[in-house]
């Protein structure tokens, strides 16, 4: 048996300096490069940040985020329709939320020898655990976030296929969805 393995990375990786996530990153694995986040670098670039672009009714005060009651949300009529319509463009992500995708992008580009191209999106159950509404509620306990936001995460991930395949048409596509609060499950933390 011939084992054709391929090394994948985790997201996060310890850098300021985005080129140098990224010579890291094609250094140790030239065929199956992983898209790195840079929490270090900004706070944008945090797994709770990074994918808030597109999804209604965000608010930052300092560095914390809540959500507005869905019927104070200006622009939702915009977002719905946006997300009825697959419209990726709405979804993409910004050098503000990601100083190392564009570039990624470009390497990948460069590099002939992609087989395997990652990336990832904060999964839905954590999303809606993470954060809360003004009123303190959870967003897991309305019914609005709780069925726009697996839509708009999907959506981030459509975005990233999107962008890699117009990079690397030949290579294989694998997003990660992290879901680091299904590790809670039946704990005393979440029940």
């Amino acid at each position: 048996m011939l084992a054709n393995f391929k090394p994948l990375l985790i997201g996060s990786l310890p850098f300021q300096s985005p080129d140098e996530a990224l010579e890291v990153v094609f250094s140790y694995c030239p065929k199956s490069p992983s898209w790195p986040q840079l929490p270090k670098l900004s706070i944008y670039e945090s797994m709770s940040y990074q994918y808030l672009e597109g999804i209604p009714g965000w608010i930052t005060d300092n560095d914390n985020i809540y959500f507005a009651e869905p019927h104070e949300i200006k622009n939702l009529d915009e977002i719905i329709d946006s997300v009825a319509k697959n419209n990726l463009i709405s979804f993409s992500i910004s050098k503000k939320f990601s100083a190392t995708f564009e570039k990624f992008i470009e390497k990948i580009k460069e590099n002939n020898s992609v087989e395997i191209v990652k990336g990832q999106v904060i999964g839905p159950l954590t999303f809606l655990t993470s954060h809360k509404k003004k009123s303190n509620q959870l967003l897991i306990s309305d019914d609005f976030y709780k069925e726009i936001i697996p839509k708009v995460l999907k959506l981030k991930a459509d975005y990233q296929v999107w962008a890699f395949n117009k990079s690397s048409k030949k290579s294989e596509k694998i997003i990660f969805f992290d879901e680091p609060v299904l590790s809670q499950i039946g704990s005393a933390v979440l029940n």
